[in-house]
């Protein structure tokens, strides 16, 4: 069985998601293994992908009432982003990409891009 990585900054939206969804939703589940990453989480229940897809997320934002825990976990967002234009592709691909795939596929261009611009 391959594994499979596609990587998409969001899953809302317009072109690239639907092509995206597509193509998920037509490959042979027996021949891959598949893993979606998206830059932040979203409601993919909501959304037309397959249940057989293991769904992972870059940034998690914290989505909360308590105003100081939001303002923290959107701190650390900032943080995240800044840190993330500085480092390395190669090294933001180390930090976040824990599993070996036989395919990595980036949707869109940006952060998903230079994600998978680390791979070796």
């Amino acid at each position: 069985m391959k594994r499979v990585l596609f990587m998409i900054n969001s899953l809302n939206g317009g072109g690239a998601e639907k092509v995206l969804q597509t193509v998920l939703l037509n490959l042979d589940e027996n021949k891959y293994d598949i893993t979606l990453f998206s830059m932040h989480r979203e409601k993919i229940e909501s959304l037309n992908y397959p249940k057989n897809i293991t769904y992972k997320v870059v940034f998690d934002r914290y989505i909360g009432t308590n105003f100081l825990r939001k303002g923290i976990s959107l701190l650390g967002l900032k943080i995240k982003g800044v840190a993330f234009r500085y480092l390395p592709s190669s090294l933001f691909y180390r930090l976040i990409i824990h599993n070996q795939f036989d395919i990595e596929i980036a949707f869109i261009e940006g952060e998903s891009t230079k994600i998978i611009s680390g791979s070796p």
